[in-house]
């Protein structure tokens, strides 16, 4: 009945209700493996006689049973969100140490269809409609055996079995907009509407994997071209663009996703700052990049060669190149600042010009080094990441 594996042994996230205690005797009866975790949020004045059901059930089967007391936090703001990340927290937690192959949660076909609507009516950007079969949370698998399962289903299996379960009397208010949904249109859904929103959900979720797999290939490349970007369906650009920051911890709002889609449109050779991050449009092309401010300085009284993580620059064998003499030590190797100027033959150029002239993209302009004499006057700006000279190399930027 259940698809999971019997040489394998799983964690079962249990609360006490018909869903997860009939998930729980389905488990023993088909003579799985698996221990049982609960967590007691000691919300509701029976919580604690749930815990102990619970924790009667599995010990009379010699069931491993462990268990998390939690009380609500001083403004923790949304408290299922909280109690989300606690729960799940608790259940990775014991999976690691106990070398467990996953967690088995009770989510059925009536959480797959709420779950759905809730988004629909949420709308947003998702990488998934609805609940997956298997997914995972913190690198732990979380399987769902029961989605083809209903909740009346359920109920009646615990009656049939003589399961125990207790019901959570907030989940028949309508005081969360997801109880509103269960029970206002999942709980009447005939057999034939049922159908078509599987139908429903199945669809997109295939648009979604052909989507999937542009935007994988989109962010495979070196350079993220705008003109390509802009090629793509406005469906597909928000997607691209949650993905592109989501997979560096960066979770926005669908309006500011819009607002950067028309920052890459206009593409002036500007930046756009999110949290730590900048996104730069630079001559056709934009790119995601952190914001870590690198300083450095480097003092020389004779030619050297340098060789560090930033750069290269062979200054010993081509002083010349680098319009360095006798009388030009000690040098500074540093950053400039934009309204500094230097000497291009005999045109005065503001750094900040430069940089706009030589096509220096944004993102390396806060690292872009130059040379200083022993006066502090700048003798040599590159006008390229790399040089150079009899095919030897002189400088290298190394930062890309």
């Amino acid at each position: 009945m259940l698809q999971l594996e019997k040489n394998k042994t799983y964690l079962l996230a249990c609360s006490g209700g018909p869903d997860s205690m009939a998930l729980f005797n389905m488990l023993y009866q088909e003579h799985f493996n698996f221990a049982v975790a609960l967590v007691n949020y000691h919300k509701r004045k029976v919580s604690d006689d749930e815990e102990e059901m619970v924790r009667n059930y599995a010990l009379e089967r010699n069931i491993d049973f462990y268990s998390l007391s939690l009380f609500k936090e001083d403004n923790i703001g949304n408290f299922q969100a909280w109690a989300r990340r606690k729960r799940y927290d608790f259940f990775v937690k014991l999976t690691k140490e106990h070398l467990f192959d996953g967690v088995v949660v009770a989510h059925h076909l009536d959480d797959l269809l709420e779950t759905y609507i809730f988004q629909k009516k949420r709308g947003g950007i998702y990488d998934f409609y609805s609940l997956k079969e298997i997914s995972s949370y913190k690198n732990v698998a979380i399987f769902r055996p029961l989605l083809n399962f209903k909740k009346k289903e359920l109920l009646l299996y615990c009656k049939e079995n003589n399961v125990p379960y207790s019901i959570d009397e907030s989940n028949l208010k309508n005081n969360y907009s997801r109880n509103i949904i269960r029970h206002t249109i999942v709980e009447k859904l005939t057999n034939q509407e049922i159908a078509l929103y599987l139908k429903e959900i199945n669809d997109l979720n295939s648009k979604l994997q052909q989507e999937d797999k542009i935007i994988n290939d989109f962010l495979k490349q070196d350079k993220y071209y705008i003109k390509d970007f802009l090629n793509l369906e406005e469906c597909v650009q928000k997607r691209l663009i949650y993905k592109l920051l989501k997979q560096n911890n960066l979770l926005i709002s669908g309006k500011e996703i819009n607002n950067i889609i028309l920052f890459i449109k206009a593409n002036n050779h500007n930046q756009y700052k999110i949290k730590n991050y900048f996104i730069y449009c630079n001559y056709g092309y934009f790119e995601l990049v952190s914001l870590h401010k690198i300083t450095y300085e480097i003092n020389l009284n004779k030619p050297y060669i340098i060789d560090n993580d930033l750069f290269y620059f062979d200054l010993k064998n081509y002083p010349e190149t680098f319009f360095i003499k006798e009388d030009s030590y000690p040098l500074k190797i540093k950053h400039p600042q934009k309204d500094e100027y230097v000497l291009i033959g005999k045109i005065k150029k503001k750094i900040n010009r430069l940089y706009i002239d030589e096509k220096i993209p944004l993102k390396l302009r806060d690292i872009w080094p130059c040379i200083y004499n022993k006066e502090g006057k700048i003798i040599f700006f590159p006008r390229t990441n790399c040089i150079k000279k009899d095919n030897s190399l002189i400088f290298k930027l190394k930062v890309k």
